[in-house]
């Protein structure tokens, strides 16, 4: 039986396939890791559009959306500061094969995101709970 394991990553830049980092060796102002994401079913091919005789097609980008179950307000900060806007980022794509492609990073606002405390052995206090980080992909790299 096939292991899966993850090989999420990201560097700030498009084409910047020599400085993908694993996610979760990234780290905030804090130094407070970041968490595994999970990615694999969290895939869109684009928006679904129906034509005039009843043909659904897709356009635009395909999506894929790494959840992550809580993230403090810096790694937020940081995810914003360093890495929203052009990105490069190894990740799946419906399945559980790894490629790199170039994606725009977009975060939710922390108006849309859900806040609360967490007690875990990796962080003790206030946190965003189930972050959405939506990639659009633009191309390979």
């Amino acid at each position: 039986m096939a292991i899966i394991t993850n090989d999420y990553r990201l560097a700030s830049g498009l084409n910047n396939t020599a400085g993908l980092t694993l996610f979760t060796s990234l780290t905030d102002a804090n130094s407070v890791a970041f968490i595994e994401p999970y990615a694999v079913p969290f895939y869109t091919r684009g928006l679904k559009r129906v034509k005039s005789n009843g043909v659904a097609f897709r356009s635009g980008y395909k999506v894929v959306q790494w959840q992550i179950g809580a993230m403090t307000v810096a790694q937020w900060t940081t995810l914003t500061g360093t890495y929203e806007g052009n990105v490069t980022v190894r990740t799946t794509t419906g399945t559980a094969s790894f490629a790199n492609y170039n994606a725009v990073l977009t975060l939710p606002d922390p108006n849309e995101l859900e806040y609360g405390f967490i007690s875990e052995s990796w962080f003790n206090g206030g946190a965003y709970l189930n972050v959405k980080l939506n990639f659009a992909i633009i191309g390979t790299a």
